[in-house]
C-alpha cells in the first residue's frame, strides 16, 4: 500500500509553472523522527469524500468530478488549502493498493481510491 499525496488550492506551481508539490509514501502509526532523506507529513483527521477510481485515463477526471458533484449537490465544501502562518491544510490523496494497481508504467488500467478534503 503506498499513497500519493498533494496539496489542494490554487497556487501551488512550483518556480517553472507547470509543477506541482505531491509526495509519495507510507501511512504510518507513529514515527519520531524520518530516515535521513526523507520528511514527515501529518495530515490531520478530517472528513474526506471518497471514490474508487477504476479503469482508463479518463476514469481519474470522471472521478474527481463525480466527488465534485456529490459534494456541490450534498451542500459540502471540497478543502482548499490557505496560505499564511495559519494554514487551513487540505490534501488530495490517492491510495495505491498494489494487488489492484500496478506499480510501474504502464499505470492504466487504474484501480485506486481517491480521497478529497471536506471543509
Amino acid at each position: 500500500m503506498f499513497l500519493r499525496v498533494e496539496p489542494q488550492g490554487a497556487g501551488l506551481q512550483g518556480p517553472n509553472q507547470d509543477e506541482l508539490t505531491c509526495w509519495v509514501g507510507v501511512e504510518v502509526r507513529a514515527i519520531e523522527n524520518a530516515p535521513p532523506g526523507m520528511s514527515l507529513i501529518h495530515i490531520p483527521a478530517s472528513d474526506y469524500a471518497t471514490t474508487r477510481v477504476v479503469g482508463e485515463p479518463a476514469a481519474v477526471n470522471a472521478a474527481a468530478w463525480g466527488i465534485f458533484q456529490w459534494a456541490r449537490h450534498g451542500g459540502r465544501s471540497l478543502g482548499i488549502d490557505t496560505p499564511g502562518p495559519e494554514r487551513n491544510a487540505a490534501y488530495m490523496v490517492e491510495r495505491y493498493d498494489l494487488r489492484r494497481q500496478r506499480e510501474l508504467p504502464p499505470a492504466a488500467p487504474f484501480d485506486y481510491d481517491l480521497f478529497k478534503g471536506l471543509e
